[in-house]
């Protein structure tokens, strides 16, 4: 996720901050902010996957969850998570979509 959080605070920060502008220690204090939020983002979700527990299509039995992964060339998703059923061996991808981060990336980078 670290690629895909730099990229947009950079481009987000290219389109409405000018260069002469953004100090070292604003890009100190917005890369906290970045860490700060993928550390919550990434807690949160460990306390949802214990909560959300989802079933497999096939055998109706719980699926386990294999890891997310980071989309680099794709203007639609961000991050696929990989999901797998112990059982009849059926495999599922779940993609998340960039708008779910655009907002708290804007959030970050021009909190008014």
């Amino acid at each position: 996720m670290t690629l895909f959080w730099n990229t947009k605070l950079f481009n987000f920060c290219e389109s409405h901050i000018e260069p002469h502008k953004f100090t070292s220690e604003d890009i100190e204090i917005i890369d906290d902010k970045i860490h700060a939020l993928i550390n919550d983002q990434y807690e949160n979700r460990l306390a949802k996957t214990k909560e959300l527990k989802m079933n497999c299509y096939h055998c109706k039995r719980e699926l386990i969850w294999g890891g997310d992964h980071d989309i680099d060339d794709s203007e639609e998703y961000v991050m696929v998570t990989n999901l797998s059923c112990q059982h009849c061996g059926s495999a599922v991808e779940v993609y998340t979509p960039r708008s779910h981060f655009e907002a708290e990336i804007i959030n970050i980078a021009d909190p008014k």
